[in-house]
């Protein structure tokens, strides 16, 4: 368990209390400790406020918290409990304003198999080349201009 969370919930740069600066925040949910954190890394790198969750549930935790500040939800789709698309319509149905964007390694045939099939939500397939990019073009840069 990476040393940024605490509670199930992790706060990066000031998310949850005052901050000077109003960078974009992305919530980062995915059940492997190594892919969230390396996720949340180049997220931050790229200049992003970087919040993370373990699963589903901790992830709705944080957006109880902070999720007047989330732009965008990052899940993985394929988790324990619940997937990252029961997710997305939870936090769609509370902060429509959020953007969720869905990840995954697994093929569309497996994904069929959990009962994922094609849905509303973005899409990515692992391993995504320029993260950063891709969610600069949903939710622009990390700073605002």
């Amino acid at each position: 368990m990476s040393d940024d969370r605490q509670n199930g919930v992790s706060e990066a740069n000031g998310v949850a209390g005052a901050s000077e600066r109003e960078a974009q925040v992305v919530l980062v949910v995915e059940d492997d400790d190594m892919v969230r954190w390396s996720t949340a890394r180049i997220l931050r790198r790229a200049g992003y406020d970087v919040l993370e969750a373990a699963s589903a549930e901790e992830a709705l935790i944080c957006m109880q918290v902070n999720g007047q500040r989330v732009s965008l939800v990052l899940s993985d789709v394929i988790m324990p409990k619940q997937t990252g698309y029961d997710l997305g319509q939870a936090v769609r149905a509370q902060w429509p304003d959020t953007e969720v964007v869905l990840i995954s390694g697994y093929t569309p045939v497996a994904m069929d198999r959990h009962g994922i099939g094609v849905t509303d939500f973005h899409l990515l397939r692992k391993p995504v080349a320029d993260l950063a990019g891709v969610i600069g073009e949903l939710i622009g840069p990390a700073q605002p201009m």
